[in-house]
């Protein structure tokens, strides 16, 4: 077994109608799938068949496993593209009324849960709201183009002793604070109010970017600088990667 504890599978299903022969769509396709994965007694044995059961007995009962059925693909092809899932979410987001950075911002972030995608997205498009939102995610694009370029150049970790006073230690001091703030809340699905946590951080993210250069010659300090910028990344982007709502 690849896990131990109970885990939530989110299930595709593909229509063909191209193939040969041609897919047949039951009426009551959803529950066949559920049954098949939930629970599928034997006719005659009654003996479950599902692969729900069959995980539970080869983990000796350490495992176990929840199931969501997303809404249909169609694919033009007997092969199923590797891209599939990606465009037939988008297209079903965007007939919810989300605009394709916000959905970008969660999508591209892959998400462990696919069925928390919706509650992710609503959560972002709370954020967006805020008077903080733009400049935080134009802080956040800043910081992953930095790191893109120079984050194999980052400490392993961060330092305290070359941190230097001001606007560079209280960006450390608040994502201190704000990380195990943001893990509560995500690890909750309260994903809104982790959003909003991060909103409070716009001052020490607007100081640092004002005051202090990342890319300085002193190459120990631009490594721990790196690192901390690391660790804000990682917490502004715990629930979407916000620098997709830049502008």
């Amino acid at each position: 077994m690849t896990w131990i504890g109970r885990k939530k599978l989110a299930l595709v299903p593909l229509y063909r109608p191209n193939a040969h022969p041609p897919d047949q769509i039951p009426a009551d396709w959803k529950n066949q799938i559920l049954r098949r994965v939930l629970f599928d007694p034997d006719a005659t044995t009654k003996a479950d068949r599902s692969l729900r059961a069959y995980i539970h007995a080869a983990s000796s009962g350490r495992a176990d496993l929840d199931a969501v059925v997303m809404p249909m693909a169609t694919v033009d092809a007997q092969d199923v593209p590797a891209n599939v899932l990606e465009g037939q979410l988008g297209s079903e987001l965007r007939d919810q009324g989300f605009d394709a950075n916000t959905i970008a911002s969660v999508v591209d972030a892959k998400p462990p849960l696919i069925d928390d995608i919706p509650l992710r997205l609503e959560a972002v498009r709370a954020f967006e709201a805020l008077p903080e939102a733009a400049a935080l995610a134009t802080a956040n694009k800043r910081i992953v183009n930095i790191l893109r370029k120079s984050g194999s150049d980052a400490a392993t970790a961060v330092d305290h002793s070359l941190l230097s006073a001001g606007a560079e230690q209280d960006l450390y001091l608040a994502f201190q604070k704000l990380e195990p703030i943001v893990e509560t809340h995500c690890d909750g699905g309260d994903y809104a109010s982790a959003l909003m946590a991060l909103a409070t951080a716009k001052p020490a993210v607007d100081q640092f970017f004002d005051d202090v250069m990342v890319m300085t010659d002193d190459l120990s300090v631009r490594a721990n600088r790196l690192a901390l910028l690391r660790g804000v990344a990682h917490t502004m982007n715990r629930v979407a990667d916000i620098s997709k709502l830049a502008s």
